[in-house]
């Protein structure tokens, strides 16, 4: 298990990554494993990028700082990765999936960047399990108590919301993120 975190921490790149390393030289952005399933030609683990230890951690590639802002705690929300998919068989990595979320103005367009790591190569599909949050990280804010006033709400037209500095934040639904990321990786998995 730890291999195939390993693996995955060093080929994930990211924008905002100050750059930081462990000791082996591979980027620190800390997380935790959600589920780990069986399929009958593969295996799926699931991980969340938690900010709680990665924020404010000076080990962490994506620090900010010591005491984040409300503004931080938000674009940190929002513009780094929440989640990690591993397809492998045993301790062999197949691909590996991350929801890369890019906000630009009020758009906020979501796609999943697929790698394959023994060729190195990569494909971007999109996302379409829409929201502007991602359901883990709204529970994790509400759960550090970073502003005291935020919360969740039901939208009438289905879905939650998330206040946050005083905005509503369209909730991502992880259930049904889950159900399409399990689809893709079906559909990888009959490729092979």
């Amino acid at each position: 298990m730890k291999k195939i975190i390993l693996l995955l921490l060093t080929i994930i790149t990211l924008k905002s990554a100050f750059g930081q390393k462990d000791r082996l030289g591979n980027p620190v952005f800390n997380s935790e494993v959600i589920s780990e399933e069986k399929f009958d030609k593969f295996e799926l683990t699931s991980s969340y990028y938690l900010i709680d230890n990665n924020i404010s951690n000076r080990e962490s590639s994506v620090y900010v700082s010591e005491k984040p802002t409300l503004i931080e705690y938000l674009k940190f929300s929002r513009e780094l990765p929440s989640y990690g998919f591993v397809i492998h068989q045993g301790g062999d990595v197949l691909y590996m999936i991350i929801l890369i979320q890019e906000i630009e103005g009020s758009n906020t367009t979501l796609s999943y960047n697929i790698v394959n790591p023994s060729n190195g190569k990569s494909i971007k599909l999109p996302c379409s399990v829409w929201g502007e949050i991602s359901e883990k990280r709204a529970d994790e804010l509400l759960k550090l108590k970073i502003d005291s006033s935020s919360g969740t709400i039901d939208f009438p037209n289905n879905g939650k919301g998330f206040i946050f500095g005083g905005i509503a934040y369209r909730v991502q639904p992880y259930d049904r993120l889950k159900v399409e990321v399990i689809d893709i990786a079906k559909k990888l998995m009959s490729q092979q």
